[in-house]
């Protein structure tokens, strides 16, 4: 397959890069990114903001603080050009399709600065829940997080996005360097089959955009059936037009489709990818239906109010507060109907109203900064262990429910009675 998509010189090129180690990246989470100096000694990535790039048999850093607290995002240093050419737009409505397990959609996310809106989505219903877990470790609050086919989608919100992101299931010839399974698991009847896929759901990714609204595409193979061929479908069965993207030290142009680029290990520190982005030039039609307003009851939102007078120091909009039985989210700002769609996470959930009493979140602690709660503490470095452990320990503060931070950045929640600091952070991630 490979001599078929490239010349002689770059498939021995390609060859030999097999051989070279294997690369990853970290991407800064801007919200908590000040200050941290622990990656000083790092490359830097020669196009994404705030990420560097190193060798994977550098330091674990999924293994340490920083990472429990969404202060970054391990990520393939190619994949993460994707959510760097977006363009993102603070109040954009972006789709990510194929999100899990959430590099894109937590890179563009951040990027809308709670302002905008983005439905994430994966039709693995194991991987939409790591989609999930990452959106919250992030603290992104104006996610919809969904589990469902993508012709459901475009059929439920056709025309309601600025932005959507198409990385499509592929053959993953672009791993074979990373990922011995990806060689073992490779055949010309799986390109075929990916082809298939990527036809029955591109037309219906480009329904979901408005007009002038952009589309990237990207997979992590080579060949162009996956890529160039998929590219040049759309255009013959729309109006779409290719965008050019930026030349880029070490990263290629597309075949014959010099708007595209491809990124191969042989000339650039990460694995293989394609990305093409495509402006939209059809009229779709808007079919979202507003959301039902459902009025929470006066007692159960009371509970609520007087927890967050008491302990927050933010202002939530009363006609995005939902309770779903005894739980509250605070949903993002788009008014557009849920009915039978299947959600994993609603926005921001908030917590619990358990007997007349509030019980928050650790996604709204993970996702608050030390201004937004009356009552923070800090933990020094023996203390964030005990505490990332679930242990409990006793800590000079104030008696009440209280944000826990690390270096200044939130980690979770805690209750202090007495000197002592009752843990509160979840069971599913303690180590």
């Amino acid at each position: 397959m490979f001599i078929n998509t490239f010349n002689e010189f770059e498939y021995n090129l390609l060859l030999k890069s097999f051989d070279n180690p294997s690369y990853r990246g970290i991407r800064m989470n801007p919200k908590k990114m000040d200050g941290i100096n622990i990656f000083s000694n790092l490359e830097l990535h020669p196009f994404v903001k705030n990420a560097y790039i190193y060798e994977k048999i550098d330091q674990n850093y999924g293994k340490i603080p920083f990472h429990a607290m969404g202060c970054y995002y391990i990520q393939e240093p190619s994949a993460m050009l994707v959510g760097e050419l977006l363009d993102v737009k603070e109040d954009d409505y972006i789709a990510d399709l194929c999100a899990a397990p959430g590099g894109k959609s937590t890179h563009v996310g951040l990027k809308l600065n709670d302002i905008g809106f983005l439905l994430t989505n994966d039709i693995n219903s194991k991987r939409a829940l790591d989609l999930s877990e990452n959106i919250e470790r992030m603290g992104i609050r104006n996610a919809l997080v969904i589990n469902e086919s993508i012709d459901k989608i475009a059929n439920n919100y056709q025309g309601l996005f600025d932005k959507v992101i198409l990385d499509a299931p592929c053959s993953g010839e672009g791993m074979f360097r990373k990922n011995d399974l990806a060689k073992l698991d490779w055949s010309m009847e799986k390109v075929n089959r990916c082809v298939d896929i990527q036809k029955s759901i591109i037309l219906d990714a480009y329904k979901l955009l408005k007009y002038d609204g952009e589309m990237i595409y990207s997979t992590c193979t080579y060949n162009k059936h996956e890529n160039e061929e998929m590219i040049q479908y759309l255009l013959d069965n729309t109006n779409a037009e290719l965008i050019m993207l930026p030349k880029i030290d070490g990263v290629l142009r597309g075949i014959n489709m010099d708007e595209a680029i491809r990124l191969l290990p042989s000339h650039f520190k990460g694995e293989g990818h394609f990305i093409c982005k495509i402006r939209c030039k059809d009229h779709h039609e808007i079919i979202s239906k507003p959301r039902k307003k459902e009025q929470i009851q006066q007692s159960l939102l009371k509970v609520f109010l007087e927890f967050a007078k008491a302990n927050l120091n933010i202002k939530f909009d009363q006609n995005r507060l939902f309770l779903n039985k005894e739980h509250l989210y605070y949903l993002p700002n788009v008014n557009i109907s849920t009915k039978n769609i299947h959600i994993l996470r609603n926005g921001l959930y908030l917590g619990e109203i358990i007997k007349n009493r509030f019980e928050p979140s650790h996604s709204l602690a993970i996702s608050s900064s030390i201004d937004e709660w009356k009552n923070v503490v800090s933990l020094d470095d023996e203390q964030i262990n005990k505490y990332l452990k679930g242990e409990s320990f006793n800590i000079d503060g104030k008696n009440g429910y209280c944000l826990v931070t690390y270096k200044n950045y939130s980690v979770g929640y805690a209750k202090l009675v007495n000197g002592t600091l009752k843990n509160h952070y979840p069971k599913g991630l303690r180590r």
